[in-house]
């Protein structure tokens, strides 16, 4: 009897010893969000530098990752600006726009060096410091805009750097989240408002803004004692 009690303790404890050490494994299945803001957001004229709105703007989407340096991008996003149209005699004067859109894209990142390497929580820590860059089409689905001033579709591209963190250990949550922290600048290459106001003028603008982006994958994982 003795022998079986302490062989049934023996049991328990390394069930209890192997269920907290157990390994997760990330795989290729995943899923992501991602919420932008774009402060400063300029409206330029079309082929000037100057004469810029400033505005604001925002982006939500999903997003997942393939290959560990491709990210497609399916996303809402919004910009609030300003459109000048004809006031009393010859003067023009700023009218406000709210200009809404789904778009796709797809980013393309390249790892460029490792860095803040430590202890963190007893794991190994560090971050990774990346260059990226991909194109974007938006679809204008409605807003706010003044009568003369209309949307446009919008092809675009955006280039910046980003960071995210890598753990060592054998954590399920380390295994399957990564959070991306991107700053970049984004400029169109087709305007997205125009103006018709007859003989009195016509105007293109064109997006220049900056932006930050949080980008955060999920990745399914397994328990390395099932394979």
């Amino acid at each position: 009897m003795t022998r079986l009690y302490a062989f049934l303790l023996s049991m328990i404890f390394l069930s209890s010893f192997h269920a907290g050490a157990q390994h997760y494994v990330r795989t290729k299945k995943n899923i992501g969000i991602l919420a932008s803001a774009y402060i400063p957001d300029y409206a330029l004229y079309k082929g000037t530098t100057h004469g810029a709105v400033q505005g604001t703007g925002f982006a939500v989407g999903i997003t997942k990752e393939f290959r560990s340096f491709l990210y497609p991008e399916l996303f809402f996003s919004s910009h609030q600006t300003q459109a000048f149209v004809p006031g009393t005699g010859t003067a023009w004067v700023p009218s406000s726009v709210t200009s809404n859109a789904l778009g796709i894209g797809i980013t393309v990142k390249k790892d460029l060096l490792n860095f803040d390497m430590r202890k963190k929580r007893g794991n190994c820590f560090g971050r990774v410091l990346y260059f990226f860059l991909g194109p974007e089409y938006v679809y204008p689905i409605g807003g706010t805009l003044p009568q003369g001033v209309s949307q446009q579709g919008e092809f675009a591209a955006k280039a910046g750097l980003g960071m995210y963190s890598i753990w060592g250990g054998s954590s399920k949550s380390h295994s399957a989240w990564t959070i991306h922290w991107e700053f970049y600048y984004r400029r169109s290459f087709t305007p997205f408002l125009k103006t018709d106001f007859g003989t009195q003028g016509n105007d293109q603008y064109l997006f220049s803004s900056f932006g930050i982006t949080l980008r955060v994958i999920h990745f399914r994982t397994y328990k390395f004692s099932e394979m």
